[in-house]
């Protein structure tokens, strides 16, 4: 694969943005106050895609931890990816760029690099989004202790929450 098919691929985040748009569908699914999983849908967003509206909820808080553990991960290996081309691509170019003597002979350094600098051009904006997203997923734990701190605290106090983590209103689903 050539330099610039390569960056493309790296930079190519709609596979990551679709897990995470379908997390937010499953959040949405077993109720889970929207507050607390923000980082998530920023996350989704920022990566090309708009959350799912609709999904199956999860079976278990451990089953939707380990789903962002996975996606924190598959953040993290791609930013790795994206963070170790780019220092491989900006140190080609600077040796590129150095043997360049200004003959027609060196004239092939030049465009080399010009190829190697599109490719960071792909690169760079990837890797802003990616940094971006990996913090919003990471923030994701804190931000539901926060939402639900007081109904751990119940729990912790020897009471019982509802059913399925349901309020009861008096008022009928509409």
């Amino acid at each position: 694969m050539d330099v610039m098919s390569t960056a493309v691929s790296l930079a190519d985040t709609s596979e990551i943005a679709g897990t995470a748009a379908a997390m937010i569908g499953r959040c949405q699914a077993t109720g889970i106050v929207v507050a607390s999983y923000r980082g998530l849908i920023a996350a989704a967003v920022t990566l090309g895609m708009q959350p799912a509206l609709r999904g199956r909820a999860w079976p278990t808080d451990t089953t939707f931890v380990t789903a962002l553990v996975d996606l924190e991960c598959d953040l993290f290996s791609r930013l790795t990816q994206v963070n170790a081309m780019i220092d491989r691509l900006v140190g080609d170019i600077e040796w590129l760029e150095s043997q360049y003597t200004g003959t027609p002979e060196t004239e092939i350094y030049l465009r080399r690099s010009a190829v190697l600098r599109a490719a960071l051009d792909v690169l760079i904006p990837a890797q802003t989004r990616l940094n971006y997203a990996l913090g919003r997923v990471m923030a994701v734990p804190e931000e539901l202790g926060e939402t639900y701190a007081a109904a751990c605290a119940h729990v912790r106090s020897g009471r019982q929450l509802p059913f399925n983590g349901r309020w009861i209103t008096g008022r009928t689903a509409g």
